[in-house]
């Protein structure tokens, strides 16, 4: 990516969003993953490597679209705005070789992956690369022993394996196809990628998706969508839905007393004068964890902290 990158508002921003998913990606496993990793003296950039244990080898190979790893590789990312060409594929291998000897490695130590959101099929055409298809959106070429992998975003199936990585196709068409199945999904990680990547196609499939997501998806989309979604919103069915708390929760102390007839303002007062003269463990008899903390500012919440650290320690 370095060399013609960075010059493109949409790759600068798509670029650390690739390496933050390929970094989720692998946290798993406990593999040792860095980004943006200099070779030479002159600094050069590799956007990831990622070293996976011997252990966790067999799950990744299994679990991930990276059914061909080693122990080490490299990952390239190129962009929508970033397409590849012969002069930055060669920028690629001189950066890949360059690694070889600082860690004292082998060319068939090592693998090298090239992810391109779009497939470029100038590229490919290229007689002198040497690159055959040999699965669906996966193209492969030794270069001197040196097992270079180039996966073509827009060509891979939608199956979950490929879902982090179907996120950044260039075709529309994919995008709305592999977001309708992730906002469906209990995937909270990659909705909340879909929403930074693609904001448009993720509103317009959330919205259409809303009653039939799970919890932690409607969260996240309450987050992003919360001030879109309130002319959606059935005041009545609000209502219906609300505890009284939530319905009196911002009304001023007028508000809260305006309306109440004769009998109900006396109702109210003999209610205060009962609630005088309750014990403090009589008033908190039967409310729940949520409704003792209810209400306290956060000065509140951090003595009441404190006071519970204390009876412990006398306890």
């Amino acid at each position: 990516m370095n060399g013609e990158r960075g010059s493109e508002t949409g790759q600068s921003a798509t670029d650390p969003i690739f390496k933050e998913v390929i970094t989720t990606f692998f946290q798993g496993w406990k593999v040792d993953i860095q980004t943006e990793v200099e070779v030479a003296r002159l600094p050069r950039k590799i956007d990831a490597v990622v070293r996976v244990p011997t252990r966790s080898l067999h799950a990744i190979r299994y679990l991930t679209p990276f059914w061909y790893f080693l122990i080490h590789n490299v990952v390239e990312f190129k962009g929508l705005a970033d397409p590849l060409t012969i002069m930055g594929y060669y920028r690629i291998l001189s950066r890949c070789y360059q690694y070889l000897p600082e860690h004292k490695l082998l060319a068939t130590d090592i693998t090298l992956t090239i992810i391109c959101a779009r497939t470029p099929r100038t590229f490919l055409s290229l007689p002198e690369i040497g690159f055959k298809q040999i699965a669906e959106g996966y193209y492969f070429s030794d270069h001197r022993g040196l097992n270079v992998y180039l996966i073509a975003i827009n060509e891979l199936p939608i199956v979950p394996v490929n879902y982090s990585l179907l996120l950044f196709a260039s075709s529309k068409e994919k995008s709305q196809k592999i977001i309708e199945e992730i906002v469906k999904s209990d995937r909270g990680e990659l909705v909340q990628y879909a929403f930074l990547l693609h904001p448009d196609i993720t509103k317009e499939v959330a919205m259409a998706n809303r009653f039939r997501l799970p919890r932690r998806n409607m969260e996240l989309i309450a987050k992003y969508l919360g001030p879109d979604l309130v002319p959606f919103i059935n005041p009545e069915d609000l209502f219906r839905k609300s505890t009284p708390a939530q319905r009196v929760q911002g009304l001023s102390l007028k508000d809260r007393i305006d309306g109440l007839s004769d009998e109900e303002r006396q109702a109210l007062r003999q209610l205060w004068a009962d609630e005088e003269g309750l014990t403090s463990a009589q008033r908190l008899q039967g409310l729940s964890l949520e409704d003792r903390i209810d209400g306290l500012s956060d000065e509140e919440r951090q003595a009441l902290r404190q006071l519970l650290d204390e009876q412990e320690s006398d306890a």
